[in-house]
């Protein structure tokens, strides 16, 4: 298992992180609204963290999961229910 940030992910990195025999990965999206990434001190964007999920697909992922949080500062159930949905 290796673990990703999406502000730093790229198609060669994932690429590589499969030729070493990495099989699952976990990228620590937190959010897909931009508020919410803000208030948590995050530099990656809603797009950077769509990106990143497909990019890792696009390299062999299959087991693949995103952290989110619920409960960040300003966030709503409606938002965190959104961020669940997407």
């Amino acid at each position: 298992t290796l673990e990703a940030n999406p502000g730093a992910c790229d198609a060669a990195r994932f690429g590589a992180y499969r030729a070493l025999g990495f099989n699952r990965l976990s990228i620590g999206v937190q959010s897909f609204n931009e508020a919410s990434l803000k208030a948590l001190g995050r530099k990656h964007s809603g797009p950077d963290a769509e990106r990143a999920f497909a990019l890792a697909r696009e390299a062999g992922f299959a087991n693949l999961s995103l952290d989110l949080i619920y409960g960040a500062p300003g966030q709503s159930v409606e938002g965190a229910r959104g961020d669940a949905a997407r």
